[in-house]
């Protein structure tokens, strides 16, 4: 038999063979192919808020099909959902090595590692994912905002003043005085570890940005106390009262006590009086200056004082009950009877209580920065 008569007996076989195989390895392949059905009910239960059915749905189309990239995405969601953060952190870190992810798809999973990291506050875990972020927009404000966030609750407050600039510039929003407080916590952080030269300078750098900070001023005068150098903290807690006479009460404890140490007690009659002179309605000016005649014995003085700042807001409880007090001592029983009278009508208040101006936290306490809203100089003081 010749070769041509052999190949064309062998030529049909081959050609049922492989047509075998062909429709064999078809089937094989539609086998495997993932029905849609489970992922499409699982988007559906997304969009009507059921994330337990999402839950569910999503973890059969992940073992069904483990190339589906976005089915991953929001199967970490899910875990961080329920609060499952280890989870969510494994689920979104094996994504960002996927090959082949889109530009948008890497946005979108590294935007919720971030998230992850966030609401579990591992912030300092935030950060670089956070960063990585910014190489892949830069002008992302959503990622802006959250770093700014990550750097605050770690306390670096250098990269949190360059990344608030950031924001300002481009909502085209100028707010020094906001910039100037990064500085003055980074002044703080330095004093706490006793670096008291370079918080000096920090707050230095803090009134460049805003010539009113009156926590700047504030916490200078505090380096310079611990350096043992009181007449300049003296000058820079004058300095608050000129500038910024309506937080200057913040100082007047301070310089009551220093001045009294340095035998300059009397200087502090004066710079009150200034105070009211500038602002005659400055209730904590008039009380500070009514106890200070008090002190001195300037019974009729400390009186006109008491109540001129009654005069600006009468149910000040504790400025009519020194009131009261300098009656009975001298003896005007009538004038007592009378401030006793206005005493029961009058409704108690809270002189040193502080509103958030932005979520309504209220405090007893000197806060610049809220702990609820995270708010930044947004106190009523």
């Amino acid at each position: 038999m010749s070769t041509t008569q052999l190949w064309w007996l062998v030529f049909p076989v081959i050609l049922l063979v492989f047509i075998l195989f062909v429709l064999w390895y078809s089937q094989r392949r539609k086998a495997k192919t993932p029905y849609p059905h489970n992922y499409i009910e699982a988007l559906k239960a997304l969009a009507s808020r059921d994330s337990e059915k999402a839950f569910e749905r999503f973890m059969v189309v992940t073992d069904e099909d483990t190339n589906n990239a976005d089915a991953y995405l929001r199967l970490g969601n899910l875990f961080r959902e329920k609060r499952q953060f280890d989870k969510a952190v494994q689920v979104h870190q094996e994504l960002t090595f996927r090959p082949g992810l889109s530009k948008e798809q890497e946005v979108e999973i590294r935007k919720s590692l971030a998230l992850d990291f966030l609401e579990a506050k591992r912030y300092g875990k935030a950060i670089p994912t956070l960063r990585q972020l910014l190489d892949l927009s830069s002008s992302d404000g959503w990622v802006l905002e959250n770093l700014l966030r990550a750097y605050e609750e770690t306390a670096q407050w250098d990269e949190a003043l360059e990344t608030k600039d950031k924001i300002l510039k481009q909502k085209g929003i100028k707010d020094k005085g906001s910039l100037a407080l990064y500085k003055v916590f980074e002044g703080k952080r330095l004093a706490e570890e006793g670096d008291h030269h370079r918080a000096r300078l920090a707050y230095k750098d803090a009134l460049g940005y805003d010539d009113k900070c009156a926590a700047a001023y504030l916490y200078l005068g505090d380096a310079y106390m611990c350096d043992q150098r009181p007449e300049g903290a003296i000058d820079n807690w004058k300095k608050l009262v000129a500038k910024v006479p309506q937080r200057a009460y913040l100082a007047f404890e301070r310089l009551e006590s220093t001045l009294f140490d340095l035998g300059k007690y009397g200087e502090i009659v004066e710079i009150y009086k200034r105070i009211i002179q500038g602002e005659p309605k400055n209730i904590r000016a008039l009380y500070a200056l009514a106890k200070i005649f008090e002190k001195m014995g300037k019974t009729d003085s400390a009186i006109e004082m008491y109540r001129k700042a009654l005069q600006v807001n009468p149910n000040l409880v504790h400025i009519r009950q020194h009131l009261i007090r300098l009656y009975r001592q001298t003896d005007q029983v009538d004038l007592v009877l009378a401030e006793i009278d206005r005493l029961i009508e009058s409704v108690p208040e809270r002189a040193d209580s502080f509103t958030c101006q932005k979520c309504g936290h209220v405090t007893n306490e000197v806060l610049w920065k809220c702990p609820k809203c995270d708010g930044w100089d947004s106190f009523n003081f």
